[in-house]
């Protein structure tokens, strides 16, 4: 049986590659919750080489190993771009306004029973950094639901290629990570990204120079050196206050 760590790193590459692979999601039906049934242990918002393999995994950001370009490199020669039809927080609203029993109802199917919700009223997207490009996808965006102060999941809107969807995440050992985290980091304007060195890593960074996945492990070894990466790849978008 695989573990709640294996589990978990397992999520958030399903998740990318959804963005990444523009995989189309039915109207108001989270294609997640088929996937957390199947996984049992919920999904999780991250894949995390160093979980998934006990940190055997290669082909680190930086280091010159011929997996993709430094983000330093990336950031100096191009900066980041933008795509995709921005998600507003009113049009999140007003989804979550039409859609949230829906997403209550297959929290419930897949054995999570929220009795107090309400959804983060700001949203984030994130810059990925994949192919030599930084590149920020402002047509996908994540907000919480909580059940009263305890984060019960993530959403994720997405309208590319069409109307405003959703699917959601939740369970698995980032989940209480992740919300320790955020509670420790709350009101400090946080900086989300992707990088792509052979699956989706998701990275937060903040001010003090941290770099964290959601599951709690060090993700500095994208980052090396004394350049400012919190400050370069901060956008309008890919800013989080919790």
């Amino acid at each position: 049986m695989k573990s709640t760590e294996e589990i978990a790193a397992r999520g958030l590459k399903a998740r990318a590659e959804a963005e990444k692979h523009k995989i189309r999601l039915l109207k108001g039906v989270s294609v997640t919750l088929a996937l957390c049934l199947l996984l049992v242990g919920g999904w999780s918002l991250s894949r995390q080489g160093a979980v998934a393999d006990g940190g055997k995994s290669g082909g680190r950001t930086g280091d010159n190993d011929g997996s993709i370009p430094a983000i330093r490199q990336i950031l100096e020669a191009g900066g980041i771009s933008f795509s995709g039809s921005r998600i507003t927080e009113e049009e999140a609203a007003a989804y979550f306004e039409a859609y949230g029993e829906t997403i209550l109802q297959e929290l419930s199917a897949g054995g999570v029973k929220v009795k107090e919700p309400h959804f983060s009223e700001t949203g984030v997207s994130h810059v990925r950094i994949a192919d030599g490009k930084a590149v920020c996808k402002t047509d996908w965006r994540d907000y919480l639901l909580f059940d009263g102060e305890d984060l019960a999941a993530i959403v994720t809107l997405s309208r590319e290629d069409g109307p405003l969807r959703h699917f959601t995440m939740w369970g698995g050992s980032w989940q209480e990570s992740y919300a320790s985290f955020l509670a420790a980091h709350k009101g400090e304007e946080l900086v989300y990204v992707y990088v792509e060195n052979g699956g989706a890593e998701d990275v937060i960074l903040t001010a003090s120079g941290e770099a964290v996945s959601p599951l709690g492990t060090s993700m500095k070894h994208f980052f090396p050196g004394d350049f400012d990466y919190y400050s370069a790849l901060k956008t309008p978008y890919n800013v989080f206050v919790p």
